[in-house]
């Protein structure tokens, strides 16, 4: 009798994947999933309490440097009903807004005056002069008197490097809060999170 040596392979070759198998699979494919999508949104998500106080800093920064070198006061304008900062140079004397010193003689180092409409803006995009629609701001004090409530807060740096004592609180409806302050003397700005500190951190 002649025997022909088989070549069919092992069933269980081609029997494919057992259903728990596949179920182990995507059991584990879905925990990759779950786990990675904080990191994942966090690329993608923009933090309004962190891009605010990082924009607030950087505009106050330009306002003190462009006022060191251009010689001439600049002003850092909070602009509440239209929900956006801007530098500018100081074009006018408001009864709302004299310099700390008093002296109206100090408003121009050897510069002529220009518009007030020539405003500087920061950033290519502009988004470094808004504020986000989350942002729910507290407080603006200016030289010691509240200013949320005026059409602009206006907040002045110097040549000589000083600036106005002001004070900026917001949050943005989650527990988050934040404080700026500059200080008198430097014209350097600082920032506090926890709220217990705030009353301290105003003097």
């Amino acid at each position: 009798m002649k025997i022909i040596p088989s070549t069919g392979l092992n069933r269980r070759q081609f029997s494919g994947f057992t259903m728990l198998e596949i179920m182990i699979v995507l059991g584990i494919a879905a925990l990759l999933v779950t786990m990675s999508v904080p990191f994942v949104g966090g690329l993608f998500n923009e933090n309004p309490i962190r891009d605010m106080t990082k924009n607030t800093l950087l505009l106050l920064e330009q306002a003190r440097a462009k006022a060191i070198l251009t010689g001439r006061i600049h002003e850092f304008v909070i602009i509440p009903g239209e929900s956006k900062m801007i530098v500018r140079p100081v074009s006018s004397v408001s009864p709302n807004n004299l310099p700390a010193s008093g002296g109206v003689e100090s408003l121009s180092v050897g510069s002529p005056q220009i518009s007030e409409t020539q405003t500087l803006p920061v950033g290519s995009t502009g988004k470094a002069n808004e504020i986000p629609e989350e942002i729910i701001i507290e407080m603006i004090a200016v030289n010691y008197l509240e200013k949320k409530d005026l059409p602009e807060a206006v907040v002045r740096f110097y040549p000589n490097g000083t600036s106005d004592k002001f004070t900026f609180i917001f949050n943005h409806g989650k527990g988050e809060y934040r404080l700026i302050r500059l200080d008198m003397m430097t014209g350097l700005a600082d920032f506090e999170v926890d709220p217990a500190k705030f009353i301290d951190n105003q003097d």
